[in-house]
């Protein structure tokens, strides 16, 4: 009896930490000089995190930044400043990695 009890409440913690949105992950970080990759393996361990990327996208790519305990949507942007890399947060826990799109030039001279 008692564990199936110990059991059951485990088993109901788990959904609900399984539940959360991205909104309601918050993250707290300070990294110096460490290689992308290596920051992204942190919050996917310490955060249970799922982060989809292409290996290449993150090589000889360093972060120097911290934050308070923030959204994980801030704490992103925070650790993307100035590395040109862009992201979305897909629910429950997946952040998708990507290179930021280049805004297109206009060709004022084809302008009727």
């Amino acid at each position: 009896m008692k564990y199936s009890l110990v059991f059951f409440l485990l088993f109901f913690l788990g959904v609900i930490a399984e539940a959360q949105s991205p909104s309601d992950i918050k993250i707290k970080g300070s990294f110096q000089d460490e290689p992308l990759d290596l920051v992204l393996l942190n919050l996917k361990i310490s955060h249970r995190l799922v982060f989809e990327y292409e290996k290449k996208l993150v090589e000889d790519i360093r972060i120097s930044t911290s934050f308070r305990k923030a959204s994980l949507d801030y704490a992103m942007k925070k650790i993307l400043e100035g590395t040109g890399i862009d992201f979305e947060l897909k629910a429950p826990r997946t952040v998708i990695l990507f290179p930021k799109a280049e805004k297109p030039k206009i060709d004022w001279s084809n302008v009727a």
